[in-house]
């Protein structure tokens, strides 16, 4: 690598990496710690607008009727993408990204929320089993494309997630030979 800023770019790759790393590992344990009770306490607090919630460690009373907040619930793994999306972009300062962060964790955590309590409202009807799965399959995952979109256009970046670290990295292997 030839000088400093090879070296600092080099770096700043690694510890971006690395944090992807660790906050995937034990199967996203940081991400569903942190998002189950933050998830139950946000339902709760919505359906508890039109009647009484009694709240469990997984799960929630509503009418009588016990709903168990599994970790598909949660979404764990779409907020890890979208933080995998952030962390891999180039050329984006480290407030910037936490703002990134914030905002996209933010909006996926509302969408989580208003989705859960939607389905609970909705479990009565024979459409149940079909809406349920058309909103966790298509509607959750084109929701998560336009929150990258929208915070890509918001937050002005330029770089293509990985892509650009990759094209970073050969680029300096090939300085360095």
């Amino acid at each position: 690598m030839g000088d400093k800023k090879d070296l600092k770019g080099f770096l700043e790759v690694i510890i971006r990496y690395l944090i992807i790393v660790v906050l995937g590992l034990g199967n996203l344990y940081i991400f569903y710690a942190v998002l189950t009770p933050l998830t139950l306490w946000g339902v709760s607090n919505v359906l508890g607008l039109f009647s009484d919630v009694f709240v469990s460690s997984n799960g929630f009373f509503y009418y009588g009727v016990f709903f168990e907040l599994v970790s598909a619930c949660v979404g764990g793994s779409a907020f890890y993408l979208l933080l995998i999306l952030i962390m891999g972009s180039r050329d984006v300062v480290w407030v910037k990204r936490v703002k990134m962060i914030l905002f996209a964790f933010l909006l996926l955590y509302i969408f989580n929320v208003l989705r859960i309590v939607f389905m609970v409202l909705f479990v009565d009807s024979r459409y149940f089993d079909m809406v349920h799965m058309g909103i966790w399959y298509f509607v959750s995952t084109v929701f998560v494309v336009l929150i990258w979109f929208l915070t890509v256009w918001m937050f002005k970046v330029k770089s293509i997630p990985v892509y650009s670290d990759f094209k970073f990295v050969i680029g300096l292997l090939k300085k360095s030979y």
